[in-house]
């Protein structure tokens, strides 16, 4: 479904806490982390508003995206990073919150880390998640 219909499902939903949506495509959905040790391309979920609200999970260190920054068209430059990857990447350093990563050219926000537990819909989009 497009996104837009997601929104308008979400507007209307009268029966849902929350509804949300998510984008990964293998080896289409992939983004590229550059400018902090060797370059990579990670595979990434992008989601949607309501996402995390209607699986009802909760970050390990820091906070999920607020509705205000995954505004489709907007300025949500803002990641929530996946625990093995924040793992292996960071040393599980909590410092990472509020720092900025490069990703295809563009400045990213990390605001959270997720729990170990939490897996993406794709064990394959298991690094970084962005906003649709």
């Amino acid at each position: 479904m497009s996104a837009v219909d997601l929104d308008d499902w979400r507007a209307q939903r009268t029966q849902f806490t929350d509804i949300g949506g998510w984008w990964f495509a293998d080896g289409g959905s992939g983004i590229d982390l550059t400018g902090s040790g060797d370059p990579q391309r990670l595979s990434a979920a992008f989601i949607s508003p309501g996402f995390f609200p209607a699986l009802g999970v909760r970050p390990l260190v820091g906070r999920l995206p607020r509705e205000d920054e995954m505004v489709r068209g907007g300025d949500d430059r803002v990641i929530v990073l996946a625990h093995g990857f924040w793992q292996r990447r960071f040393g599980s350093d909590s410092g990472v919150i509020d720092s900025t990563l490069t990703l295809s050219g563009q400045s990213y926000r990390v605001v959270g880390v997720m729990r170990p537990a939490m897996q993406f819909p794709s064990e394959l989009a298991e690094k970084v998640c962005g906003t649709i």
